[in-house]
C-alpha cells in the first residue's frame, strides 16, 4: 500500500508548483515514518497536513487491529499493552521482543509447550532473580509432608531435633549458619580423604500403603565430581532396603546417589512405593569418592504422598538482598511521586518538589533498614508525648497549593513501613490525604499491629469539588513518645483506586538490571493460575533466608 505522501504528489494538478517551500511544508515531498504526530514528530519535511493524515490511518488501523496484539506495530503495540498490564518498550526493542514479553505473561492458549519448567521459570524471571526460582513438579503438600524438622531448625546443642547423627574417622556434621538453603540453619557435611560416611537418620513411625516422594535441596563445595549424597530407606517390618531403580523392596542394602550441584542449591526428588505398612527409617548421607575431603549441605527435606493429579509449585528464596527482585516497579508515568523508591539523598515527594515539611520531627535516608534497594527513610518522632510529629510529602502546606493534584480525581497514597517492636505502636503511625475547600478534609489510613516487618498501608481520597490546596503526610500520634521512629519504603501517589499489579511497569526502561517491586502472593497465584497446564494443581511460595 502507497503511503499517504506518496499519493497526494501523484494526484496533485500538474499546474500546481510542487517545488515551493509552501507546498513543502503543507504537503511534504519525502517519505514518512508514522510514529508521531506531527506536533512531536521528526518528519517536519514530510508537511503538516500529510503527516497528519498518514497517523490518522495508522490509528485507524491501530483500532480496527486492536484486538489481535499480532496484527498491531509500533507505539499501537505499545498502546495494547500498556493498556493490559502498563509494560513498557525497552529501549529500541524490536516488536516481536515486546510481544514475546507480553505473551509470556498474559497469553498460553492451548500450547503444551508452555507447561515445561524452563516456561515456568522464564515467565517469573521477570519478578524474581531467575537463580533463585524453583519449579518443582508433583511437589508434596504441606498438610502430606511426614518429615520432622525437615528445615533442621530446631537444634539441641550440636545436634539437630529428630535426627540421629553418625559419624566415623574424621567425617563430621556441623550445623552451619551461612550456608543454608531456607531460614537460618542446615547440616554441613565435612567427609575426610577416606570419605568416612556421617549420616543423618530419622524414623517415620506407621507409613500407609501408597505412592510416596522424597525430595531435598542440596549443594556442594565442588571439590568432588562423583556422586555426592546417599539416600537410603529401610523399613521395620522385615528391615528390606528400598531399590530406587526397580522400585521394589529388597533383603541386601542399596541405596539412591544425587549428582553435585556445586555452590548453588539444587533440587533432587524421587519416587518411592510403600506397599506393607510399616516404620520408614530414612538416611541421608555421603557417596563421594575416597582420596579428597570435601563438603556438601542439605535442606529442606519432604517425604508425602504422591498424588495422582499433576501439580507445579513454583518456589522463590529470599535472602532480602539488594537486587533480590526484578525491577517490576510502578513507572515513571504512573507514579506521581519523585524518588519514591528512598534511594537518593533528596527526600521521596510529590512531583518535582524537593524539601518537605517537618513538624516535631527529623526525616533522613536510613541504610539499615529497606524495604528493597539499599535504603529507606526513617520518621523519627523528635519531640515529647502530648504532641504529634509530621513530615508532609509536599514543599508547603497553603491552601492555595495543589502541588500538581486535581479537584475532583481520585488518588492513592501508598507506602510500605516498616515498625520496630517495642518502641511506637501501630496505631500511633498514619498516612494521610488532605484537601481544602473552606477548611481542610482529611482521608487516612492507620497502620496494623505488625513489628519488625513490612507493611503495605494504603489511603484513598477524592480531592473534592473547588479543592485548592492539598497535602500528602505521614503522622505519629501524640502518644508517641520522644525518639521513637519507623522506616517507609515504596512511596507512591497513583491516580485511581490502584492495586499492586494493574498500574505496575517496568521502572526506568530497566526490567532485569536491578531490584524491583513485591507484590502480594496472591498476584503470583494468578500468574501461576494463567500459564499453568489444564487439569493440574498449582502453590507459589516465597521462602526467607537468613543472612
Amino acid at each position: 500500500m502507497k503511503s499517504i505522501i506518496e499519493l497526494i504528489n501523484e494526484r496533485m494538478p500538474q499546474a500546481l508548483n510542487k517545488t515551493g517551500k509552501e507546498y513543502e511544508a503543507i504537503w511534504g515531498k519525502k517519505i514518512f515514518t508514522p510514529n508521531d504526530p506531527i506536533e512531536s514528530s521528526s518528519d517536519f519535511s514530510c508537511g503538516a497536513l500529510a503527516n497528519e493524515l498518514e497517523y490518522l490511518r495508522a490509528y485507524t488501523k491501530y483500532v480496527v487491529n486492536a484486538v489481535d496484539v499480532d496484527a498491531v506495530e509500533s507505539i499501537f503495540l505499545e498502546k495494547i499493552i500498556k493498556f493490559f498490564i502498563n509494560m513498557k518498550r525497552i529501549y529500541d526493542e524490536e516488536d516481536s521482543g515486546l510481544r514475546n514479553r507480553f505473551f509470556s505473561l498474559i497469553r498460553r492458549k492451548a500450547n503444551k509447550r508452555w507447561s515445561t519448567k524452563w516456561s515456568f521459570k522464564d515467565v517469573f524471571s521477570y519478578f524474581f532473580n531467575p537463580a533463585n526460582i524453583y519449579v518443582i513438579e508433583n511437589y508434596t503438600e504441606d498438610g502430606d509432608d511426614l518429615i520432622l524438622n525437615g528445615n533442621f531448625e530446631e537444634v539441641t546443642g550440636a545436634d539437630f531435633d529428630d535426627w540421629t547423627k553418625q559419624v566415623s574417622g574424621s567425617s563430621v556434621i556441623n550445623i552451619s549458619t551461612t550456608e543454608m538453603f531456607q531460614d537460618a540453619r542446615c547440616p554441613e557435611y565435612s567427609i575426610d580423604a577416606s570419605n568416612s560416611e556421617a549420616s543423618l537418620s530419622q524414623t517415620i513411625n506407621s507409613v500407609a500403603v501408597g505412592d510416596y516422594k522424597l525430595s531435598l535441596f542440596h549443594k556442594d563445595d565442588e571439590v568432588v565430581t562423583d556422586p555426592i549424597v546417599k539416600v537410603r530407606i529401610q523399613r521395620s517390618t522385615d528391615s528390606y532396603y528400598y531399590n530406587f531403580s526397580t522400585n521394589t523392596w529388597q533383603a541386601g542394602d542399596t541405596s539412591k546417589t544425587f549428582p553435585v550441584h556445586g555452590t548453588n542449591y539444587g533440587y533432587s526428588g524421587i519416587y518411592v512405593n510403600n506397599d506393607t505398612q510399616a516404620n520408614l527409617t530414612l538416611k541421608i548421607s555421603n557417596a563421594g569418592a575416597s582420596g579428597q575431603a570435601y563438603k556438601f549441605y542439605i535442606d529442606r527435606i519432604r517425604f508425602g504422598l504422591w498424588k495422582t493429579y499433576p501439580s507445579i509449585k513454583i518456589l522463590v528464596v529470599s535472602a532480602g538482598q539488594s537486587g533480590e527482585y526484578m525491577s517490576f516497579w510502578a513507572g515513571e508515568d504512573d507514579n506521581l511521586a519523585d524518588r519514591g523508591e528512598c534511594e537518593e539523598t533528596t527526600s521521596p515527594m510529590i512531583f518535582d518538589e524537593t524539601t518537605p515539611v517537618l513538624s516535631n520531627a527529623l526525616w533522613a535516608r536510613d541504610g539499615t533498614e529497606k524495604y528493597w534497594g539499599d535504603y529507606s527513610y526513617k520518621f523519627t518522632k523528635n519531640i515529647v508525648s502530648g504532641t504529634e510529629a509530621t513530615v508532609d510529602l509536599v514543599d508547603n502546606n497553603l491552601t492555595t497549593d495543589l502541588h500538581g493534584l486535581e479537584a475532583e480525581k481520585q488518588y492513592s497514597f501508598i507506602v510500605r513501613i516498616k515498625i520496630p517492636s517495642g518502641g511506637i505502636l501501630g496505631s500511633e503511625i498514619k498516612i494521610q490525604i488532605h484537601d481544602y475547600v473552606s477548611s481542610w478534609e482529611i482521608e487516612e489510613q492507620v497502620c496494623a499491629l505488625t513489628y519488625d516487618e513490612w507493611q503495605y498501608v494504603k489511603v484513598l481520597k477524592t480531592l473534592r469539588t473547588g479543592a485548592t490546596g492539598a497535602i500528602l503526610r505521614l503522622k505519629a500520634e501524640s502518644d508517641a513518645a520522644l525518639n521513637e521512629y519507623f522506616n517507609i519504603d515504596d512511596i507512591r501517589v497513583v491516580e485511581g483506586d490502584v492495586g499492586n499489579l494493574e498500574y505496575a511497569s517496568f521502572f526506568d526502561n530497566d526490567f532485569i538490571g536491578g531490584p524491583g517491586g513485591r507484590f502480594p502472593s496472591d498476584i503470583y497465584e494468578k500468574i501461576l493460575k494463567k500459564i499453568k497446564e489444564a487439569g493440574s494443581k498449582s502453590n507459589f511460595e516465597i521462602i526467607g533466608r537468613t543472612v
